[in-house]
């Protein structure tokens, strides 16, 4: 599991002595951490790194998540409505950030829509392979 980094609101000093409101590290809720960060906490007392984030985003609207018929893989459904360019670039900015695979983008590009399998679907080894529903005039 990724150990999210944990903040409290709370005040704290500036190098000159004056206190703001401020985001304190802490281990866990039960130290009164109201806020997740994307940020990933590494080492033994959990110093935090901002070099490696793992995804957590404010998303206003209703979504959806099911899990997928392989154990530890899920289906996100997000109910927004947009045009298939601006879809693609998001696919493709997710196989960039290693979310998605480069495979499914290129099935999902030559269809020109993605496809989820109902949750008590199975993959089995005669699945159609990835360009099978190649449609006309895909880009």
């Amino acid at each position: 599991m990724i150990a999210r980094q944990h903040y409290r609101i709370g005040k704290v000093s500036d190098d000159y002595g004056r206190e703001h409101d401020g985001r304190i590290p802490c281990e866990s809720f039960e130290e009164g951490c109201n806020l997740v960060s994307s940020e990933l906490r590494h080492g033994e007392k959990g110093w935090h790194s901002r070099l490696l984030h793992a995804p957590a985003i404010d998303i206003d609207h209703h979504v959806r998540v099911m899990a997928s018929s392989t154990p530890g893989h899920n289906h996100l459904y997000i109910d927004v409505e947009v045009s298939w360019r601006r879809y693609r670039k998001m696919l493709k900015a997710m196989v960039k950030a290693g979310i998605v695979e480069p495979g499914y983008y290129r099935a999902s590009k030559q269809r020109r829509a993605t496809f989820l399998r109902a949750p008590w679907v199975k993959k089995t080894p005669g699945d159609l392979p990835s360009g099978s529903y190649k449609v006309r005039g895909s880009r």
